[in-house]
């Protein structure tokens, strides 16, 4: 339950379409995304699953490029298919007391357009599992429409690059309620390079902002089954940098995310405000 859904110039985590492409001038039809995250705590939308000792969440994403064209005046600028596989490993209370780590494994497949000049249009299915049976399958539908602002507002500033999520449960809920629930997610994530960008290790700032909302009975109080509106804030800062100089396919990330919650999902971080999550990762494309 923590990937974010992928538009068509992104791949499984934000900060990880930084990576430098194999082939500039020729992308390859199908590539992907390996990463490995270490998070503080695993916090899904707001609701916190674990927080303590060993995370561990490994994650595997393909996509196949079906179209792409680089004339701007075309309707349909690109179109691609991808597919996923995400884990969190957990070695504190929920992997222990449920006698097996492996918390979660999910699937998703999506579809992504990339229309016009700017905009990315995104279709996902996925299946969130629980392996150590710590809560029923859950399955979702999302949408997602991302805007490429960059240098629109300042000469080479990548934008804002804001994006719309919304995502219904098919099977399942997310907040353990009793009705299936309807989630919007409104974010943006600006990024700086910092230093010269010939520099051989060049380093990426991300700054990005969330704001996860349940349009219908989607923040279920655990307390008391009442629905609330307001889930999270999101203000993350992430690093980036390329392993191995600017040309290596290798990429190591250092972030920390604050999370302002709302009445359910401080129920859900036993009545904490606020919390704090910091993650260490490496991705690898190919």
């Amino acid at each position: 339950m923590a990937r974010q859904l992928s538009l068509a110039c992104l791949a499984l985590f934000p900060w990880i379409g930084t990576l430098p492409a194999q082939d500039a001038q020729e992308p390859p039809l199908v590539h992907g995304v390996v990463a490995v995250d270490l998070p503080s705590a695993y916090v899904f939308r707001g609701i916190l699953q674990e927080d303590r000792e060993l995370i561990v969440q490994p994650s595997l994403e393909l996509e196949a490029t079906l179209f792409a064209t680089e004339d701007e005046a075309d309707t349909l600028r690109s179109l691609a298919l991808s597919f996923g596989q995400w884990n969190s490993i957990q070695r504190g209370p929920t992997g222990h007391d449920a006698g097996d780590s492996w918390y979660e494994a999910d699937l998703y497949a999506g579809l992504a357009l990339g229309l016009g000049e700017r905009f990315d249009v995104a279709l996902q299915w996925a299946r969130y599992a629980s392996p150590s049976g710590a809560w029923s399958a859950i399955e979702e539908l999302t949408f997602a429409v991302g805007y490429d602002d960059s240098e629109l507002l300042a000469d080479g500033f990548a934008g804002l690059q804001p994006r719309v999520l919304v995502a219904r449960e098919l099977v399942g809920q997310s907040d353990l309620g009793v009705a299936r629930g309807t989630y919007l997610e409104l974010g943006i994530e600006p990024a700086f390079a910092l230093g010269d960008e010939d520099a051989a290790w060049p380093i990426t700032l991300a700054l990005p902002v969330a704001v996860g909302l349940g349009l219908d009975d989607y923040y279920e109080s655990p307390t008391d089954g009442r629905d609330t509106r307001f889930g999270y804030l999101d203000v993350g800062l992430v690093l980036a940098a390329p392993i191995g100089g600017a040309d290596g396919s290798f990429e190591a990330t250092l972030g920390v995310h604050v999370l302002a919650l709302g009445d359910a999902t401080r129920d859900w971080n036993d009545g904490e405000a606020l919390r704090v999550v910091f993650a260490v990762g490496v991705a690898v494309a190919f």
